[in-house]
């Protein structure tokens, strides 16, 4: 670890220890503009996070106060970050309403997230503030961002901070599901970072960069806190602007020579088949040594892809790094070696979902699937396969994923029924399928039923009661689960739904009224309408959905991998 940051036992005397190093050139760097990217040294975002500190605490807020805050990438979203932290406030940040349906939608899901956490106050940008303000009604403070900008605030004595204390709650944001918030100590995500960066062997010469949202666990604690706690500088794009136009991020990087930087295996495709070769003819990533890839199933062709469309301009040629995290172990798990080839595994599909066993086959043989590596646990960390009674499984058999780290959730927020539920004897079940080989952790599925779209992970029954609600489908009978899509390198939604609609014409306008009212209430595209009779649903005799046996069974008649 570099700089005085090295012995920090919380995030808030992380960035005091940062400040005090003040390393030249040394800080975050937010590259939404070329031309004018705006830096903030590690000295001046501390002074900032003071001056948010006061006005937070002039608003009303106070020590041991829960506080939602929605805002986009930038400084002031950064200052008011910390500056809750060193309140002794424990901050949540959500997801603004751009791309979550219709206003109404965005309401109930911010006014549900908000009573749940039972917070006091809302930071927010003056864009969404009103509509802000109507979700979350009089009880509840909203603060606009601006009021907060940037400036000095005076040197504090905020409370003492233990690392077992809570830092930070990372709620989930389902349009209509109830939401889960995990809730994380200073002493977890401190450690989690110093495994991060002990694993990819950081160094005062490292430069991260990133474009994830700080609402998502891998932004926030990637992005913005790890460059912090390491004391290297921190490139931050907003990702309106990744997606928008992913060359934007790489030449961010060829700009700032950034070397390491984190994303879902859907960025990688989505830069393969968006950035142009006029575009990459401008590039310079030679500085690039680590391409993280995790928070959605690995894709090995699109990995490969990426390496095979970047090398011209100077991708190191084994800078993509498969890993493996979840929010409820703070951030990550395991890393592929950094700098060596992708090890992936060619095994028998029906041997493997089917049995549960890891059997080698060919390269030219049919109905086979590959399976990549996401390398071995990080330092303080233990990874375990058992069956569903919690025995120990051998290596390349496949079983329930565990996970003991010193990084692991607190616990749900007042769920204590849902938190017994994946924690026991220290262990975590992460609801993730998977087998160990020569110690390192291959991840073939979930038990678990979210569906990941592009690193987000989506409640299915967001979809199936947006679905319900259209007059023709079965109420209580439909079922939604994520398909994979090779094109777009991420999940697509398939909803199935039982009617008693018939005729062609009918059909379709049922199938139109469907993707349209999900699309309303959750924002999400759905790829595949499915009308079946009656009983085409699949439930257990208790009436649960089946949703994990329908998903195999659709991926089977469509004869994709898993």
């Amino acid at each position: 670890m570099t700089g005085d940051a090295r012995g920090a036992r919380d995030l808030v005397s992380a960035l005091e220890a940062a400040a005090r190093a003040d390393r030249p050139g040394v800080g975050l760097i937010f590259a939404d503009d070329a031309e004018a990217a705006r830096r903030v040294s590690y000295a001046e975002l501390l002074d900032h996070a003071r001056g948010a500190a006061a006005g937070l605490a002039a608003s009303g807020v106070a020590p041991g106060d829960r506080v939602a805050v929605l805002a986009d990438t930038s400084p002031e979203l950064a200052a008011a970050f910390f500056g809750l932290l060193s309140l002794g406030a424990t901050p949540s940040l959500l997801a603004p309403p751009r791309g979550f349906g219709g206003e109404a939608a965005f309401g109930e899901r911010i006014g549900r997230t908000v009573r749940y956490l039972g917070a006091r106050a809302v930071v927010v940008d003056e864009a969404a503030r009103s509509a802000v303000a109507a979700a979350v009604g009089d009880s509840v403070a909203v603060v606009g961002l601006a009021a907060l900008a940037p400036r000095a605030g005076p040197p504090q004595s905020p409370p003492a901070i233990a690392p077992e204390d809570v830092a930070y709650v990372q709620a989930t944001s389902g349009s209509t599901a109830a939401p889960k918030g995990v809730v994380l100590s200073h002493g977890a995500i401190v450690r989690n970072i110093r495994q991060i960066g002990d694993a990819l062997g950081l160094g005062e010469d490292d430069v991260w960069a990133g474009w994830l949202p700080l609402h998502h666990d891998m932004g926030l604690f990637s992005c913005l806190c790890l460059p912090v706690v390491w004391n290297i500088p921190g490139i931050l794009l907003s990702p309106g602007r990744f997606l928008r136009r992913p060359a934007s991020f790489l030449e961010a990087i060829t700009r700032h020579r950034g070397t390491v930087s984190p994303a879902p295996n859907f960025a990688y495709a989505y830069a393969v088949g968006r950035v142009t070769d006029e575009q990459l003819s401008g590039l310079d990533l030679s500085s690039w040594r680590l391409a993280l890839c995790g928070a959605e199933p690995i894709d090995a062709a699109v990995l490969r892809a990426f390496g095979e469309r970047f090398a011209s301009v100077g991708l190191p040629p084994h800078a993509v790094t498969p890993c493996y995290g979840l929010a409820e172990a703070t951030l990550a798990v395991s890393f592929h070696d950094p700098g060596t080839p992708l090890l992936v595994d060619r095994v028998d599909r029906d041997a493997l979902a089917g049995e549960g066993r890891v059997v080698d086959v060919s390269d030219a043989r049919p109905g086979a699937v590959d399976v990549v590596s996401c390398g071995a646990p990080v330092d303080g960390a233990e990874v375990a396969i058992v069956d569903d009674d919690g025995a120990p499984l051998p290596e390349d058999r496949v079983g329930r994923v565990r996970v003991r780290s010193p990084s692991l959730m607190t616990s749900y927020l007042d769920l204590p029924e849902e938190t017994a539920e994946v924690m026991r004897e220290g262990w975590l079940d992460t609801g993730d399928l998977g087998y160990l080989r020569d110690g390192r952790l291959r991840i073939t599925g979930r038990r678990k039923d979210v569906i990941v779209i592009r690193g987000y992970n989506h409640a299915p029954s967001d979809i199936e009661w947006a679905a319900e609600s259209v007059p023709g489908v079965r109420r209580g009978n439909a079922v939604a689960f994520g398909i994979p899509d090779a094109a777009s390198g991420t999940e697509t939604v398939c909803v199935v739904c039982e009617t008693d609609v018939e005729g062609p014409v009918d059909r379709a306008t049922l199938e139109s009224a469907i993707r349209e009212r999900v699309g309303e209430r959750t924002g999400l595209a759905v790829s595949v309408v499915e009308l079946v009779g009656r009983g085409g649903v699949w439930k257990t005799t208790s009436g649960k959905l089946r949703r994990g046996a329908m998903r195999a069974a659709w991926i089977a008649r469509q004869g994709a991998p898993r």
